[in-house]
């Protein structure tokens, strides 16, 4: 379901519940065999909403060193030189602006994604915006994407498909 910026969410500026909100990812054996879902925690972000959706701006920082799966053996070396190298480049950031979808009308968050010392381009669908309930009046918006780790500065070759599939949930509570 894809839904409005407007009228539900106030214009203001909203801080990513880092706690309540997840970066979440599928990626496929390069053999075909099974997908891999991993997640990486996110360090801290900010949502600017505009009284124009088209002018709101997304900025979030992920730590990369959180990388985890179900295999401790394939974390420690995706978090390794070979890989993201989380010694050398701790964060993995995204700075974005929303935009509306010609062709359904709904909403893209459109930004650069920093991973390592690469910066590739990269377009979030947003899925889901949804006011909170209570005095917080803040909101929760889920996006997806499909993203290319090679473009996106993880060259090593290893049994990881090209393609990954990320998905976002987030919490955001207004800024005092």
């Amino acid at each position: 379901m894809t839904t409005s910026m407007t009228p539900t969410i106030a214009a203001g500026t909203y801080a990513i519940d880092t706690a309540a909100s997840s970066v979440t990812f599928e990626a496929r054996h390069i053999f075909g065999l099974g997908p891999v879902q991993c997640s990486l925690a996110i360090r801290d972000g900010s949502i600017r909403v505009a009284a124009d959706p088209v002018e709101s701006t997304v900025d979030a920082t992920l730590d990369a060193g959180s990388f985890t799966t179900d295999k401790p053996k394939r974390d420690k070396d995706v978090r390794s030189k070979r890989f993201l190298d989380v010694t050398t480049y701790p964060d993995i950031t995204f700075a974005g602006t929303i935009r509306r979808t010609a062709a359904d009308g709904g909403w893209e968050l459109a930004g650069n994604l920093r991973v390592r010392d690469t910066t590739s381009p990269v377009a979030f669908r947003v899925t889901d915006i949804v006011p909170e309930a209570g005095a917080a009046g803040g909101f929760r918006a889920t996006a997806t994407a499909m993203i290319d780790r090679v473009t996106a500065g993880v060259r090593a070759r290893g049994p990881v498909a090209k393609s990954v599939d990320v998905r976002l949930a987030v919490v955001a509570v207004p800024v005092s």
